[in-house]
């Protein structure tokens, strides 16, 4: 059994416009001290609050974490309040706003990303976790920036500290929310410290063996705050390279969890608590009729044995299962359908036995085998055969989840849309609600892991990635990948979705990235649009240089 007597950790929460964020940070040292819970020592955890987590003493304490933290330890850090990625005349900053910053003073009063992974770097033990709050609403105000001449826009992560973490290596950040998200006021707690709370004491680890693991905190953040926020807040985590190790004790070295006197989440009231509109369950609205009928959407309706109805912004989608599955031109499934001896029926597809998808060997074109990728002969660990069964085996043991992608058929020259990739290990998940694309959903089965990378190419295209390659995906709910696509050039182009899934062999405790999805979308561009912005943006020049002294030449003409 692993001890926790060396474990430390830092928790800061800022309070003065964020009063939760000392609440936050006071209740995760008391789970954390908890002798019946994760058991750190007390004299091992520091707790910086309103007026102690000034930027002086926070630095002070991140330096003695560094002289008393050994080598065999975990090293937990938890700062909850805002950061900003500044701009001014001189250039862009990241900064952590400690209690009491002076916008003409930051670099006086705030710590700024380089310090902040400077600290990092110094701390020696072998497992360091990085849970950063710093996406409130509320705090500076434009008027309040622009009046010293600074530009504010809110960043979940200091960019100085992610070559730290891109090595892995035992180091895990976890942060709040995507970068343009708020990280949501709730009571007792906000959303993402309220998953961390639940992580610690038990709920949602993947081994019941008494220890909780990084991972399992990213996964049940990951799991939790999209369903609590109605889709609103998506916690980020950089798992890639890193190890899943031991964070804490979840019953002080017992195998079941102790119980957590918490209320329920209630999506309306976050809503109602954060100013948000529209925060009601996803089934508000819904009538249901029929034995074992199911209906999710606002106005869905589900009708007949085994109905199911799956509403969102798909206009005109309706699955009703019984005898088929109609999407009335709202969505396609490839791959199996299961629907008790049914068909499938749409305007755009019609698949009543399609085949399971094949796997892909590589990325450098269409799937050709079922087979997964051959080792090389010097692959490490067992060569050869023994490499490859124990891949195809790895493989085989994941379970078969769904895919949704929804590219656009056609789009204009010059113009960007939103294309969104979904994964999910529930089959039952709904993939299609409140999708910003506008391109029809298309779906289709794949092997899905903890840990799935999912990447959209195109020469043809300006794409810009709005969320992490890499990703984890929990056993519930979903994972969302998604770009601005721009065609920067007309006629029909193509587009590359190439998704793996992370395969850890039992050898070495090596891992591999294996395809499971490799698709060439062609997408047709059309050139009028890029024309008629064109002229809207030089209509001035164009009249004053073509067209007037064309009518002055057909009226010198005429006159003559």
């Amino acid at each position: 059994m692993e001890s926790t007597t060396d474990n430390r950790a830092l928790l800061v929460g800022v309070g003065a416009d964020l009063p939760d964020t000392v609440t936050d940070a006071e209740a995760l040292a008391g789970i954390l001290t908890d002798p019946s819970r994760c058991r750190y020592p007390a004299a091992n955890v520091a707790v910086l609050t309103e007026g102690n987590a000034t930027r002086d003493r926070v630095l002070a304490a991140l330096d003695a974490l560094a002289a008393a933290a050994v080598a065999d330890a975990t090293v937990l850090i938890y700062y909850s309040g805002h950061g900003y990625r500044v701009t001014s005349s001189v250039g862009e900053s990241y900064y952590l706003m400690t209690h009491g910053y002076d916008l003409a003073r930051l670099y006086q009063t705030a710590i700024g990303g380089r310090e902040w992974a400077g600290r990092l770097a110094a701390i020696p033990a072998k497992r360091l976790l990085l849970l950063l709050d710093c996406c409130h609403a509320g705090g500076l105000t434009a008027e309040r920036a622009k009046a010293v001449g600074l530009t504010l826009a809110k960043a979940p992560l200091p960019p100085e500290a992610e070559a730290l973490f891109a090595r892995g290596q035992g180091r895990i950040r976890i942060a709040s929310s995507r970068a343009d998200e708020y990280s949501l006021a709730g009571k007792p707690y906000s959303l993402f410290t309220r998953a961390l709370i639940e992580s610690l004491s038990g709920q949602g680890v993947a081994h019941r063996d008494g220890y909780v693991r990084a991972l399992d905190l990213a996964l049940h953040a990951r799991e939790k705050v999209p369903r609590w926020s109605n889709r609103r807040q998506t916690p980020i985590v950089d798992v890639e390279a890193a190890d899943n190790f031991v964070v804490a004790y979840y019953a002080a070295g017992a195998k079941s969890p102790l119980p957590l006197d918490l209320p329920p989440v209630d999506p309306a009231e976050v809503a109602r608590l954060n100013g948000l509109a529209g925060g009601g369950d996803a089934t508000a609205g819904v009538s249901v009729t029929g034995g074992g009928a199911v209906a999710v959407g606002p106005g869905a309706q589900a009708a007949g044995e085994r109905g199911v109805v799956i509403g969102g912004n798909v206009d005109g989608s309706t699955i009703i299962t019984g005898d088929r599955i109609d999407t009335g031109g709202g969505a396609f499934i490839r791959g199996p359908v299961n629907t008790g001896g049914g068909k499938f029926v749409g305007r755009d597809d019609v698949s009543p036995t399609a085949p399971p998808p094949k796997v892909p060997p590589t990325c450098d074109g269409p799937p050709t085998s079922d087979r997964p990728e051959k080792a090389p002969s010097d692959a490490p660990g067992s060569p050869g055969p023994d490499w490859y069964q124990a891949l195809k085996e790895e493989l085989e043991r994941l379970p078969l989840g769904l895919m949704m992608f929804n590219p656009p058929s056609r789009m204009k020259l010059g113009k960007a849309e939103r294309v969104e990739a979904r994964i999910t290990q529930d089959p039952g998940q709904d993939l299609v609600r409140a999708l910003k694309g506008r391109g029809l959903p298309q779906m289709e089965t794949t092997k899905v892991g903890s840990l799935m990378k999912v990447r959209l190419t195109g020469e043809a295209f300006s794409i810009e990635a709005l969320d992490e390659e890499a990703q984890l995906v929990p056993p519930r709910g979903y994972t969302e990948w998604a770009w601005d696509v721009m065609p920067v050039q007309s006629g029909t182009r193509t587009l590359h979705l190439h998704v793996t899934v992370r395969i850890r062999l039992p050898h070495g405790e090596e891992r591999k990235d294996h395809p499971v999805v490799d698709r060439i979308i062609q997408i047709d561009v059309d050139s009028i649009y890029s024309i008629k912005k064109w002229i809207a943006e030089h209509w001035q020049w164009f009249l004053g240089t073509l067209v007037i002294p064309l009518i002055a030449w057909i009226w010198a003409k005429l006159q003559s």
